[in-house]
């Protein structure tokens, strides 16, 4: 039996189309948002409202993009008939939970921010430094959950549902 090679150039050119394809469509909703919003706010004399709204719709829309292309890039390498659809369904429905949580979270945090800053007349300070200090907390839990070593009973069952796709 004859052993195929490797083509590495095709590989990594896909991994870089792929790649830049990924990152471009996720910051072009996410400036379509935005620049939409400010229109419409110039507009309609509602700044930073729409500006906010659109951009985090922007943001959403974003990374159900990007869902759909890695899963049509997985169905093009893998191919059609080798992975079953219902495999697959788990961890679009994960990434569509995600994004709903952090845009409340979103939400919540400017929405303290901007209360804080009515509160105590700062004009912008909490509203800018409120998502940075939580984001930067967000960061360690998630490293020392890492150095730990301590998965979530979910982590396995992808683990399980991939091994089970190939």
């Amino acid at each position: 039996m004859k052993v195929k090679s490797i083509n590495w150039a095709s590989i990594l050119g896909q991994a870089t189309q792929l790649g830049l394809t990924m990152g471009v469509v996720s910051a072009a909703m996410v400036i379509a948002g935005l620049a939409g919003g400010r229109y419409l706010d110039s507009c309609l004399g509602t700044a930073p409202w729409l500006t906010i709204a659109l951009t985090l719709i922007g943001a959403v829309l974003g990374q159900l993009a990007l869902v759909y292309i890695a899963l049509r890039a997985r169905r093009e390498l893998v191919g059609a008939d080798q992975c079953d659809r219902r495999i697959l369904i788990r961890p679009i429905v994960k990434s569509l939970v995600l994004v709903f949580a952090l845009l409340l979270a979103v939400i919540a945090v400017l929405g303290l921010g901007l209360w804080l800053d009515h509160l105590l007349h700062t004009r912008v300070l909490f509203t800018l430094f409120t998502p940075v200090l939580i984001l930067v907390a967000a960061v360690i839990t998630w490293h020392r959950h890492q150095v730990s070593g301590t998965l979530p009973a979910s982590a396995n069952q992808d683990r399980i549902d991939q091994e089970g796709c190939r």
